[in-house]
């Protein structure tokens, strides 16, 4: 993979925007799985999911953007869906074991409902509350996306279940990486090993899929920047990068931008 070109992320987390900061003044902040390892709270963190179908970079570009947020000294949470926790593993290897298929869709449903139930308890609010910056692999959109519009199941159905399971948690920032399904299975026939139980669906699945992204990130602009993942892995993570300062490194409490800190740098 070529050497991208990056901005550093701003000096502290800019405040909290979005339905986020009312789950965090409910009970869920007060239910800690975990004692806090910071001796004093850094202040509210920043949470970023980075979604997209399967074959789109998006285990690259997570690691790519963890190493990147601790170059320049962020505490980071790095979060993958299904998993993330002791329960959340137990149920990603039960939803993508092919030995299930086929599942019943509203099984597959409520099993990365649970999945995701657990990472908000255990260990997103607690990271959000320390002041990390948490990057997931897909959380809440992924469902609605892969449940809701690829199963069948609706996109409104699964963000019902969704107010009840995880209530008004969002990340402050989505980044979608739209590839063509094509781009997709190619990426994928090349990947060593056997495929998962999603990764083997078929091409009008995916398609499907793809465009639940792409609906929920017209209806969501102000939370999802769409990134082009057709394109060179370096050039993907150049534009990832770019996104998160430009979303995130404005401080409107104070009516000034991190601008003046951003410089070039490298991963």
């Amino acid at each position: 993979m070529g050497q991208a070109r990056t901005p550093p992320i701003p000096s502290r987390p800019p405040p909290h925007a979005g339905k986020c900061a009312n789950c965090l003044s409910g009970p869920a902040s007060r239910r800690k799985a975990a004692p806090m390892t910071t001796p004093e709270p850094l202040g509210r963190g920043v949470f970023i999911s980075i979604e997209g179908i399967d074959g789109s970079g998006k285990s690259t570009v997570v690691e790519s953007v963890r190493r990147w947020i601790e170059s320049h000294g962020r505490p980071v949470t790095v979060l993958r869906e299904p998993g993330g926790t002791a329960l959340g593993e137990s149920l990603r290897r039960i939803l993508l074991d092919p030995r299930y298929a086929p599942m019943a869709p509203w099984a597959e449903a409520c099993l990365y409902a649970a999945s995701q139930a657990q990472q908000v308890w255990e260990t997103i609010v607690p990271s959000l509350e320390r002041g990390a910056w948490i990057v997931a692999d897909r959380f809440r959109d992924a469902t609605v996306a892969y449940q809701g519009c690829g199963r069948g199941l609706g996109a409104e159905r699964i963000q019902k279940m969704q107010e009840i399971v995880l209530g008004g948690l969002f990340p402050d920032l989505t980044v979608l990486l739209d590839c063509t399904v094509a781009t997709a299975w190619d990426r994928l026939s090349r990947r060593p090993g056997r495929h998962d139980r999603m990764e083997r669906e078929a091409k009008d699945f995916m398609e499907r899929v793809r465009r639940g992204y792409l609906d929920l990130a017209r209806k969501n602009s102000g939370r999802f920047v769409v990134i082009d993942a057709n394109r060179d892995a370096a050039t993907v993570l150049e534009d990832v990068t770019e996104a998160i300062r430009r979303r995130l490194g404005h401080n409107p409490a104070e009516g000034r931008s991190f601008s003046h800190e951003i410089r070039h740098d490298g991963f």
